[in-house]
């Protein structure tokens, strides 16, 4: 797994998950109130007659938090099966 961290030290993400779903698991995973998750909707990507959601996430704090964080939402959103 690759983190796309800033030169500011904080993970930045832009996914195909809708903002409000974001919002939701942010809101009940623990480890998120250790750190500023900050969320942008984006317009949708169109790709032919499919259109995607896309929204960056940017993760700010501790950096084991932000790590830990960041590959919770990894393996919530990114990986097969999530």
């Amino acid at each position: 797994m690759r983190v796309p961290w800033t030169s500011d030290n904080a993970i930045e993400e832009e996914c195909g998950i809708e903002e409000p779903r974001l919002r939701t698991w942010a809101e009940h995973e623990p480890l998120a109130k250790r750190c500023t998750v900050e969320l942008e909707p984006l317009p949708p990507r169109e790709i032919g007659a499919a259109v995607l959601p896309r929204c960056r996430m940017r993760i700010s704090g501790a950096r084991e938090d932000c790590l830990a964080l960041y590959e919770r939402f990894f393996l919530t959103f990114m990986s097969a099966g999530g």
